[in-house]
């Protein structure tokens, strides 16, 4: 979730850091099977679709409220490497990238749950 970039005075930025610590717990916590982060390209290294199954997409928006402001979001969805479709989504949005991702990933461990009955 976070990324970094050079500055102006060749400074290292990283953003949102907090989020992705909280990410990161979160899955350390939560999820019982193997994961990696990456916010960067790899095709090489993530080619094996049967290894690497399902990336996690981000995305933003703006809505407008009944009462006519503005505000931005992000959603998280799953993307199914094997057959190359993103998962339908919740449809919700939210401020707070760990509300949405813990939201996707316990949805995911459920699935990984079903398939083991």
């Amino acid at each position: 979730f976070s990324y970094s970039y050079t500055d102006k005075k060749g400074k290292t930025v990283v953003k949102f850091a907090k989020e992705q610590e909280k990410l990161e717990k979160f899955m350390k916590e939560n999820y019982p099977y193997p994961y990696e982060f990456n916010d960067e390209n790899h095709p090489e290294k993530y080619k094996k679709a049967q290894k690497y199954h399902y990336a996690i997409t981000w995305g933003s928006g703006t809505r407008v409220s009944q009462s006519g402001q503005s505000y931005s979001y992000i959603n998280c969805n799953l993307f199914d490497r094997r057959t190359n479709t993103e998962l339908p989504s919740s449809g919700k949005g939210t401020a707070y990238a760990i509300g949405i991702f813990s939201t996707t990933i316990n949805t995911l461990v459920y699935v990984y749950e079903q398939r083991k009955k």
